[in-house]
């Protein structure tokens, strides 16, 4: 949980930073812990980020289908 709070941190300083790439990149590595974990919020917080990083990196088609994944991930009981 702490490593993902930690990068969820940077990647946000990135984005209000306008650092689109460095954002990006720490985007990918929240996905690649959240894949790990069991608990699908983790997911879908992830794929979310990687998504909007997408957009705003220019990458629309890989934007879409990791929006996409993260609504897999969403329960609208919770």
């Amino acid at each position: 949980m702490q490593r993902f709070s930690v990068l969820h941190g940077l990647c946000a300083s990135s984005y209000f930073a306008g650092k689109m790439e460095d954002a990006f990149a720490l985007a990918r590595q929240i996905v690649e812990f959240a894949d790990r974990q069991v608990d699908p919020t983790f997911k879908l917080v992830a794929y979310r980020l990687l998504g909007t990083t997408q957009v705003l990196t220019g990458r629309s088609r890989e934007a879409l289908e990791s929006l996409q994944s993260a609504e897999r991930y969403r329960d609208p009981d919770r």
